[in-house]
């Protein structure tokens, strides 16, 4: 993983979409990224590993926005794909308004990503 994240991160891919069922445990995959801070290959892996949206992935749809909120803004455009609808609302939705509200971090969240998230 340390010498070459993406290629780490598609093997990952292909184990975590093997035809008879995942043959990682995803979350685990994720731990191992992020234990080596690299957030773009965590990224990369979830949004593949995720791309059913099973209602039983919601937490880890719940952490790849917010590993994508506090460490890079990409949230805003996984959220504008619509592709996840199991994540923890209210807890994006905080994350969100407090990110927003934190000085300096106002040009890098939009409010478009609170819009996004449905009225609790």
């Amino acid at each position: 993983m340390r010498t070459n994240p993406n290629k780490g991160a598609e093997f990952a891919t292909q184990l975590a979409n093997d035809e008879l069922g995942p043959l990682v445990d995803i979350e685990r995959v994720v731990d191992i990224f992020m234990s080596q801070n690299m957030i773009q290959p965590a990224t990369s892996f979830l949004l593949d590993a995720l791309k059913e949206n099973k209602q039983e992935q919601g937490h880890l749809q719940t952490r790849l926005l917010e590993m994508n909120l506090v460490h890079a803004p990409q949230a805003d455009a996984i959220l504008g794909n619509e592709m996840f609808t199991h994540y923890d609302r209210p807890r994006i939705a905080n994350l969100c308004e407090r990110l927003v509200a934190t000085k300096g971090n106002q040009q890098h969240y939009s409010l478009r990503v609170v819009r996004l998230i449905p009225a609790l």
